[in-house]
């Protein structure tokens, strides 16, 4: 049986023949690249550089997401989201707004528990973004708590085996279902619908209007009604159904479901 270091060169050199980019993580619970993987972010590592990585006895995998792997993005849910019940709902109103599919598509593809108890989903796409904070919420110490998010174009996710150091609490990183040879495509919509599900689950408040532009009517002009709609947002309305006691389900398509 492979020891850490050749689980994680197996899986490195696994990862670069599937066309990613390789980049070793510190080994200092930062989560954050080596020094010097700016050049990755373009060019992909190839076989000789890995190996002299991981000569040293390493026991973490890192992947580049973006162009330079093919469109890879990581979907995370965070520990605090999956306690929260929040992919629960997500699964739930996936198959409730038409995404099923889309959704057992990227469930089955790569899936990967973090160290932390939070969900890694993979996918590749044509069209792929910087990195997103998609949900949010004020948590009980009144801090801003990222719920989802993602790591894209310039991102850089840890991956399966990687141990030891690698993460602050010393756990492993572990595959829950397919490898890196089964990572999906998705096509630009079905990426566009499976963002704006995420974030139709933020629940931070909305910003208050600070000044409103308002219009003196004259004869003949305009409608009852029509200079409150000019000064009047719609996140105005919904904070004013969530102060008289009405609650905020999920956003979705442009729509604020109370």
């Amino acid at each position: 049986m492979n020891g850490p270091t050749e689980a994680a060169l197996d899986v490195a050199l696994l990862a670069a023949r599937e066309g990613l980019s390789v980049v070793p993580p510190k080994e200092d619970g930062s989560k954050a690249p080596v020094e010097s993987w700016k050049k990755y972010q373009t060019t992909r590592a190839d076989e000789t550089q890995i190996r002299d990585w991981y000569r040293n006895g390493r026991r973490g995998v890192g992947l580049v997401c973006g162009a330079v792997s093919g469109g890879l993005e990581m979907f995370e849910f965070e520990a605090g989201a999956i306690r929260a019940g929040l992919q629960d709902r997500f699964i739930e109103l996936a198959e409730g707004t038409g995404l099923g599919d889309v959704l057992a598509k990227i469930r089955s593809g790569y899936v990967e528990q973090t160290p932390s108890d939070g969900i890694h989903v993979f996918w590749r796409c044509t069209e792929v973004e910087g990195n997103l904070k998609l949900a949010r919420r004020v948590n009980d110490d009144g801090e801003i708590e990222v719920l989802i998010e993602t790591r894209g174009e310039g991102g850089f996710a840890i991956i399966a085996p990687s141990s030891g150091s690698v993460h602050e609490t010393g756990k492993p990183y572990v595959v829950v279902r397919g490898s890196l040879r089964t990572i999906p495509d998705l096509t630009p919509d079905e990426r566009r619908d499976i963002i704006n599900l995420a974030r139709s689950l933020d629940v931070m408040p909305e910003k208050p209007k600070d000044s409103y532009s308002w219009k003196q009517a004259t004869d003949g002009d305009g409608r009852p009604g029509d200079n409150y709609n000019e000064r009047t947002s719609g996140a105005d309305v919904v904070a004013l159904l969530v102060h008289h006691g009405w609650e905020r389900v999920h956003q979705y398509g442009g729509r604020t479901h109370m």
